[in-house]
């Protein structure tokens, strides 16, 4: 997982709940696509839709308030 550009995590982690701030963007990249949830000022975000076969990865880039993810 990157934040505003600088890996913050590149482990396989225990089920657990994390919270991280960031200023401008954030990259997640997960193998376990079923179990792992991002939310974002209490709502959650839905993965995109080519993510298949347990592995995905998202961008979000915050402008102003609005949060764009891909």
């Amino acid at each position: 997982m990157d934040i505003d550009d600088i890996n913050q995590l590149a482990q396989v982690v225990e089920p657990s709940k994390k919270e991280y701030e960031f200023q401008n963007k954030v990259y997640i990249k997960t193998g376990r696509l079923s179990s792992t949830k991002i939310s974002y000022n209490g709502n959650e975000l839905p993965w995109p839709e080519s993510s298949s076969k347990g592995i995905a990865e998202m961008t979000c880039t915050l402008s102003g308030e609005a949060l764009d993810c891909k």
